[in-house]
């Protein structure tokens, strides 16, 4: 299969990486669902590895708080019945986190991987009441009520670093 080249038609390209965009929501979703189930299973017990973390980091290679948030997430979807339908429709992109600024969008992608209000601080070099701040104007202006949802929404690049409401996916 060619991915093209300097003849590709654009609306090609585009067409392809909405449905990507799309999916990888979708299969996110379900990877969660998936290391829930495994570790309410004990799967890691009876193939033999010491923790759930450890199965998880040789069978995908994810780190210990990346597999930590993948868990927290699944689990708030579990509780956020319209969060988990608008993630499987590919429309759960809150209007509001549409306009984030560039230091919120870092911020938001900061708690996605899991990391502290301090340790936030410190990776950016700033205060950890100034990583408050950003952190609830995001809560806010995307209408989220703390991070697992907001973990829930921009988890595996759903939103991205680059997410504009042109790049949403097709109904």
């Amino acid at each position: 299969m060619s991915y093209g080249n300097e003849n590709t038609d654009w609306r090609e390209v585009d067409r392809n990486l909405r449905r990507l965009a799309h999916d990888k929501g979708k299969y996110d979703l379900e990877e969660g669902r998936w290391l829930l189930a495994g570790l309410r299973a004990g799967v890691h017990v009876q193939l033999g590895f010491g923790t759930f973390t450890e199965y998880v980091e040789r069978l995908f290679g994810y780190k210990q708080r990346f597999v930590a948030e993948r868990l927290r997430v699944a689990e708030a979807l579990e509780i956020l019945p319209e969060t988990r339908a608008a993630l499987e429709s590919g429309k759960g992109i809150p209007e509001g986190a549409l306009q984030l600024t560039q230091r919120e969008k870092e911020i938001v992608d900061l708690i996605a991987e899991g990391l502290s209000n301090k340790e936030i601080a410190a990776r950016r070099r700033t205060s950890e009441r100034t990583v408050r701040q950003q952190a609830r104007v995001v809560y806010q202006k995307s209408g989220l009520s703390g991070r697992s949802e907001l973990a829930a929404f921009f988890l595996g690049g759903l939103l991205g670093m680059d997410a504009r409401p042109d790049l949403r996916p097709e109904p």
